[in-house]
């Protein structure tokens, strides 16, 4: 036992530490690549004017619901869709007309 050192008994030896990372200077950042800012501006029009249809296309919807259960429809057929109303009524589902020829 003398001089042999147990695991009890080791120092650790202490980890050396990491120089801090340079942190980001506030109000500094890379200037942007055009390519991506065209690309950026370009979806930010797209989103808001998709964002702007969804209010749109829901508020028809809305109405042609309403119209379909006034006037007891529960199915119509237009430019090659079938517009039905779901058994609830409160749904509308759209089909493609498959062609009987293919």
């Amino acid at each position: 036992m003398g001089f042999e050192k147990t695991r009890q008994n080791q120092k650790q030896e202490p980890k050396k530490k990491r120089p801090p990372k340079q942190q980001q200077i506030e109000g500094t950042f890379d200037p942007p690549n055009p390519a991506v800012l065209q690309a950026a501006e370009l979806y930010a029009e797209t989103l808001h004017a998709r964002q702007e249809l969804q209010v749109t296309e829901a508020t028809q919807r809305a109405d042609l619901v309403a119209q379909m259960q006034e006037h007891s429809v529960e199915e119509c057929a237009i430019d090659g869709y079938v517009v039905k109303l779901n058994h609830r009524g409160d749904t509308i589902k759209v089909e493609k007309i498959k062609d009987a020829d293919a």
